[in-house]
């Protein structure tokens, strides 16, 4: 079978959905199938680290499978950074190589990603089946995809796959459809032998109890909740912190504490086979997620490994982890238990040996071979679904006012939330309380919005801009910001001279510039200075320090 695999993500900024496509289609070809992957490609450059945030690419061989679709642009989204193609090139490529392929089955991954993945749900001369991976329980952004088409988009696909139950929730609560629930799979031969990764531990004691953290510093991977709760584990007992994908500057922006630090290990990104034998000389990988996660592949790489899990209790993850069998789900946001769960395990070895050798059982039930397995009879559904006789249909089909998996419609409906209700602290009277301070607080800052436009004098703004020459205004607004990044930037080298211990970041002082000239000009008194003063502390995790 001649499959092509796309993905709307770059293949030099090695995500999750892209480890999923490249061992997909390593396994359809050991299968004896024909594959080819069509995805973006960033090079090594300058233009490239502009283009994603400073973030530099990984340096990764292209395989033989591979069909670039050139360069990617770094947008935020669902609490991290999606590397996607808006270049036309990328779509004239995807076109150009689809009708020249000749494929039995388009295989697109994640079909809501613009615009690699939404324009291939239209490929007219092959079934098209879609994977969806994320978690998004956000309204907007679904309703301004389904104000684009994205309920017709996807049914122009043949069949649709969603990586667990919280991506299905996903489709069926924002998109409607049919949808099977195949996992991510995961390689269980890939791990090492333990005696082999035995020198990771060098000189360390054997009593401590070693951690892993794998993840980049974003703020739903909830980093900064294991380095709370790690602070206070590291005062009772023997451990050690292990933290794959984040550097050490990231850390140290969030720990303050220099003895904790001593205990903490930063290796930043690391190859696969690195990433491997962390996991095996782990006693405990640690996810302790905030929200946004759809599977957690990492959950499976460390069953597989016979590494217990200890991760948050949140949609995706409850798809994995079987709470007390082979790992421990804790409330999200929650340093204190979190820690409390770590010292519990210290403290019972043998209950943690066991959730591992259980943990390597349960990671049987996503090895690559069941499916694999399981995508093949998606592709021979999809590619056996008779066409309708009838013109009208046919075309009816081919725009997506019809479903063409060939299955009873299923609108779109409202459904209640996979993630667990929250835990409600304190009293109801507490709460209504904290509710009327909250609506108290907006008050007062659409209080101080009209006092900020009064001071200015919008009125005459206004009207001087109507009346004024539209070149002028540009070129003093032009004017007025390149002052400000100049200012930004001698701050900078000032605070990069005082503090030359600290990993600084341009771009934080750029906006405490910013706010604080915004501040100065519309509140009472000098409240810019101080303002973004004390941004920057926070930034860059020394408050009390500077």
């Amino acid at each position: 079978m001649r499959i092509a695999l796309v993905s709307p993500y770059s293949w030099t900024y090695e995500g999750g959905v892209n480890r999923h496509v490249q061992a997909l289609a390593e396994h359809l070809i050991g299968r004896g199938n024909e594959v080819r992957v069509l995805a973006p490609w960033d090079p090594p450059d300058r233009l490239t680290r502009t283009l994603h945030r400073g973030a530099p690419p990984r340096n990764r061989p292209m395989p033989d499978y591979l069909v670039p679709l050139g360069r990617t642009v770094g947008f935020g989204a669902n609490g991290a950074v999606s590397n996607l193609s808006c270049f036309p090139e990328g779509v004239s490529i995807l076109r150009r190589e689809l009708h020249a392929g000749d494929f039995d089955v388009v295989h697109v991954h994640e079909p809501p990603a613009p615009f690699l993945g939404w324009d291939a749900c239209s490929f007219p001369g092959a079934p098209v089946v879609g994977t969806f991976h994320a978690y998004a329980p956000k309204f907007v952004p679904n309703q301004i995809a389904n104000l684009c088409g994205a309920r017709r988009k996807f049914n122009q696909l043949s069949a649709r796959i969603a990586v667990s139950e919280a991506a299905k929730w996903t489709g069926l609560r924002w998109y409607g459809g049919n949808y099977e629930v195949i996992p991510n799979g995961v390689d269980l031969h890939a791990p090492p032998a333990a005696d082999a990764v035995a020198s990771l531990n060098g000189e360390h004691d054997p009593a401590e109890m070693r951690l892993l953290f794998v993840g980049r510093s974003e703020e739903r991977k909830g980093l900064p909740i294991l380095l709370r709760a790690f602070e206070g584990l590291a005062r009772h007992v023997p451990a050690r912190l292990v933290i794959v994908g984040t550097e050490a500057g990231d850390v140290v922006r969030n720990l303050a504490d220099p003895d904790t630090l001593k205990s903490i290990e930063a290796l930043g990104a690391v190859d696969r086979e690195r990433l491997w034998q962390e996991l095996v000389a782990a006693d405990i990988l640690c996810a302790p997620s905030l929200s946004g996660e759809s599977f957690g592949m990492v959950l499976t790489e460390a069953f597989a490994a016979g590494t217990p899990v200890v991760a948050s209790d949140i949609a995706g993850y409850t798809d994995v982890v079987s709470n007390g069998w082979d790992g421990v789900l804790i409330p999200p946001g929650d340093p204190q238990r979190l820690a409390e769960e770590l010292l519990h395990l210290h403290h019972e070895p043998a209950r943690r040996a066991g959730m591992g050798v259980r943990a390597r059982a349960s990671a049987e039930r996503f090895a690559w071979t069941h499916v694999a397995a399981q995508i093949e009879g998606v592709y021979e559904r999809a590619t056996s679904i008779p066409v309708p006789a009838d013109r009208v249909a046919r075309a009816f089909r081919r725009v997506g006012i019809v479903a063409a998996d060939g299955l009873p419609r299923v609108p779109a409906q409202k459904l209640p939330s996979p993630d667990p209700p929250p835990v409600l602290t304190g009293s109801r009277r507490g709460r209504i309380a904290r509710r009327v301070g909250l609506a108290g607080a907006g008050v007062v800052g659409v209080g101080l919005t009209l006092l900020a436009a009064r001071r200015i004098g919008i009125d005459s703004v206004v009207e001087s801009a109507v009346r004024s020459d539209f070149a002028w205004i540009l070129i003093a607004t032009a004017l007025m910001c390149t002052s400000m990044f100049f200012r930004a930037g001698t701050w900078f080298l000032a605070a990069a001279s005082a503090l030359p211990g600290f990993r600084l970041r341009r771009r934080d002082f750029t906006s405490a510039t910013m706010i604080g000239v915004l501040m100065s000009a519309t509140l009472p008194a000098r409240l810019g200075e101080p303002a973004r003063a004390m941004i920057i502390a926070r930034r860059i995790g020394r408050f009390r320090e500077t």
